[in-house]
C-alpha cells in the first residue's frame, strides 16, 4: 500500500513479503506498507509484516481503512 492506495497485492500465500516485495517493486519505498489481509472471526484486518516491522500486529487505522475499501 502505498499513498492511500493498495498498489499490489497477490492470493498467493506460499510467497513471502520479501520476495513479493522484490518481484512487485525491488524494495519496499519508505512510504510504503506490506503486510497480509486476514479473516478473523469474519472481520478483514490487515497485520504488519514482521519481515519489514518487526511485529505482527494490526496495521495502523489509516491502512485498515483502504485495506477494508479494496477488499470488503
Amino acid at each position: 500500500m502505498q499513498n492511500g492506495k493498495v498498489i499490489h497485492f497477490t492470493p498467493n500465500v506460499s510467497l513471502s513479503h520479501a520476495d513479493f516485495v522484490k518481484r512487485t517493486v525491488g524494495t519496499l519505498p519508505s512510504d510504503a506498507w506490506v503486510g497480509s489481509a486476514t479473516k478473523n472471526d469474519g472481520y478483514l484486518t490487515a497485520i504488519n509484516s514482521y519481515t519489514f516491522y518487526q511485529n505482527q500486529l494490526p496495521a495502523p487505522p489509516e491502512i485498515q481503512s483502504v485495506v477494508k475499501a479494496q477488499f470488503c
